[in-house]
Formats: structure tokens, C-alpha cells, sequence
């Protein structure tokens, strides 16, 4: 099996990825924006001395910025990990309850019975109401659709859902924004400590 396409060998590279971003963000920041100096540093005997303040500075910019494109390549090469399943799950919950508070309003209601016609502008629910159509002997149905600013809100609210209750914020999210403290240590350097 080719090692690109080899689930393993991507998720361990991934993981490899998230780490090496998130320790150069944490150092990278630390020496930013606590103005730490290091002059000189022994690595295994060796010393070596920087001279300027900034060429350590500016070395370890230029790592973090290839660990955070790598990191950026790695998560765009995961394949879903149940992200979508786990947020439709929410998004299905949601959008239920929407439509059995609308279906109050609406007289024999009996039960809901599915959701259908989904897509990313509105969700449709069928809810099954306790009269009994004469012609086909079978009760009545009734279609309510969930669309708009209604929708919105329940996607908002199965992502958030999602991301605080399982581990997908940790795991693909706060890399990202931990990643960027260092971009914000040098705009607050440069910009706003005057």
C-alpha cells in the first residue's frame, strides 16, 4: 500500500505535525512577546552564538511558519474522521426540535415521523397528524420546513455542540489558533506597544 494514502502513516504524521506546531508556537511566543533573550545556546556540547537578538527570533519564524503549513497539509490529507457524522447528528437533533415546536401550532398532531430534503439552505420534516385522510384510509401528513435564519442558528449550534463535546476542537482546531499566538505577539510588538 503506498504510504500517502496509508491512514496510519498520515494520522501519525499529523499528530507529529500538532506537536511540533504547538511546542515552536508556545517557545516562539514566550521569546516574543516575554522579550527573552538567549545569546547563546549548547546544543550536545556545541555552542552556538547568535550574536544579534533577532536571528533567533527570526530562525524560529521561519520554523513555525513551515511547521504551521505543515500541519495545514497534514489535516487537509485526513480523511473525515466523523467530524460531519457527529455534526449531522446535532444538526438532525436541532433541527427535530424546530420542527416539533412549529408542529405545536398545528391541531392532531400525532408524531414526527422523519426529516427529509436536507441540503445546506433548509431541512424538511414530515410530521404525521391523528386525522385520517378518506381517500387513502392513512393518516395525514404534514411537511415543515426549517429554512433561513432558523437554520442558520441550528447549524451554528451543531457546530459549536460539536466542537465543545467531542475531542475535534482539541485535536484539529486549537492547533490552528494556537499557532497563530506568534502572529499576534509580533502585530502586538510592532503595532500596539507603543
Amino acid at each position: 500500500m503506498d504510504n500517502l494514502t496509508n491512514n496510519d502513516h498520515l494520522r501519525q504524521g499529523f499528530v507529529r505535525q500538532r506537536r511540533n506546531l504547538m511546542t515552536i508556537s508556545f517557545v516562539l511566543f514566550f521569546l516574543l512577546y516575554g522579550n527573552i533573550e538567549i545569546p547563546t545556546l549548547n546544543i550536545l556540547g556545541n555552542e552556538i552564538v547568535f550574536g544579534e537578538e533577532d536571528k533567533l527570533k527570526n530562525m524560529l519564524l521561519i520554523l513555525w511558519g513551515y511547521f504551521y503549513y505543515r500541519y495545514y497539509v497534514y489535516f487537509r490529507d485526513l480523511k473525515d474522521s466523523g467530524y460531519s457524522n457527529v455534526f449531522y447528528a446535532h444538526l438532525q437533533s436541532s433541527v427535530k426540535e424546530k420542527i416539533l415546536n412549529y408542529a405545536k401550532d398545528i391541531p392532531n398532531i400525532s408524531q414526527m415521523v422523519n426529516i427529509y430534503d436536507n441540503n445546506d439552505k433548509y431541512w424538511t420534516g414530515k410530521v404525521r397528524l391523528d386525522k385520517v385522510d378518506s381517500y387513502t384510509e392513512q393518516k395525514e401528513t404534514e411537511n415543515i420546513r426549517i429554512e433561513g435564519w432558523t437554520f442558520f442558528r441550528s447549524k451554528f449550534k451543531a457546530h459549536i455542540a460539536t466542537l465543545l463535546h467531542t475531542r475535534y476542537f482539541t485535536e484539529y482546531a486549537l492547533p490552528f489558533f494556537v499557532g497563530l499566538t506568534p502572529v499576534f505577539a509580533l502585530v502586538y510588538q510592532c503595532y500596539l506597544n507603543l
